[in-house]
């Protein structure tokens, strides 16, 4: 069981991770909604974001979903290169970086 559980652990420091279009539209409001409605509590104003993430124009969520493309990129690039080990040579790490680019 605990080897499942270090080897769970293990894929999960590998994963890829970014942030979505909606997490990046929801960090860029949580403060003036904080600002707008004191009183709310947490949850309160995560509903009350999603509600205008979903009432947002679509060209307006675009911008969105090209920094949420951009930032997958990033994490790719990073998962990337935490994957290649530091010990190997220049042109092997970058061969095992084109491999894993696609």
């Amino acid at each position: 069981y605990q080897q499942l559980r270090e080897q769970k652990v293990a894929q999960e420091k590998l994963r890829v991770k970014f942030k979505s279009a909606f997490k990046l539209y929801k960090l860029d409001n949580i403060a003036s909604v904080k600002d707008e409605f004191p009183e709310l509590g947490f949850k309160e104003r995560v509903q009350l974001i999603k509600d205008r993430w979903r009432k947002l124009q679509a060209s307006e969520k675009f911008l969105y979903v090209k920094r949420s493309r951009i930032d997958k990129k990033r994490a790719l690039l990073l998962s990337l290169i935490h994957i290649s080990e530091p010990t190997r040579l220049l042109s092997i790490s970058y061969a095992v970086f084109c491999l894993k680019k696609k």
